[in-house]
């Protein structure tokens, strides 16, 4: 997949080359500004501790203040941590956490959008709408070929990573502990490694 992944440099002059292009300029005191209205750039980043949010928004947001951009930074409380309507009512950029077999199965489809109208259930928080990529997702679904499957996630990365829905920052692993003897304890699908528990096998 490494391939088909856009490659975008660390440079911040470029950012403020890019920036200025779309007429977001600094003004005589460094801030970030609109150079039609002189309105300040504001952007929110947030998260929840359980997504690692306080370490890893506050060096994005340094990074970000450096353009003169005015930068914040949301924890969600735990408390509120599940609400479905705040999780997916945020405005900037929000740092979330995703299991690998969502990305190729829903995860930024635009039927799966989370509104008022399924109770904030859907899988797509970010309201992500591009009709390229719910193509991608049907043509998957009906694929089982593995090379054209990985073909068709190929597309679905280049998509998304070159319009920037998403940004990985990192993979966390999980690991399992299986008894000596047992075999046939498969990787986590669904949140558990035991969907196919008929097939194990013990010594």
């Amino acid at each position: 997949m490494e391939s088909a992944i856009p490659r975008y440099p660390f440079d911040l002059s470029l950012a403020q080359e890019r920036l200025a292009q779309a007429g977001w300029v600094k003004n005589a005191s460094g801030d970030l500004v609109s150079q039609a209205t002189g309105e300040p750039f504001v952007f929110e980043l947030s998260g929840t501790l359980s997504g690692r949010a306080d370490t890893t928004m506050p060096p994005i947001a340094n990074t970000w203040k450096a353009t003169g951009a005015q930068i914040t930074i949301n924890i969600v409380p735990p408390e509120r941590a599940t609400d479905l309507e705040v999780r997916a009512t945020f405005s900037g950029a929000q740092a979330m956490g995703n299991q690998n077999e969502q990305f190729p199965a829903y995860l930024f489809d635009s039927r799966q959008i989370a509104g008022p109208e399924n109770r904030w259930t859907g899988a797509n928080r970010t309201g992500y709408a591009n009709p390229v990529v719910d193509d991608l997702y049907d043509r998957l679904r009906v694929t089982i070929e593995p090379d054209a499957r990985v073909s068709l996630v190929r597309s679905l990365l280049q998509e998304l990573l070159g319009d920037v829905a998403f940004i990985p920052l990192y993979a966390s692993y999980q690991p399992s502990l299986v008894r000596q003897g047992v075999h046939g304890v498969p990787g986590i699908a669904n949140s558990t490694n035991t969907w196919n528990i008929i097939q194990w096998t013990k010594d």
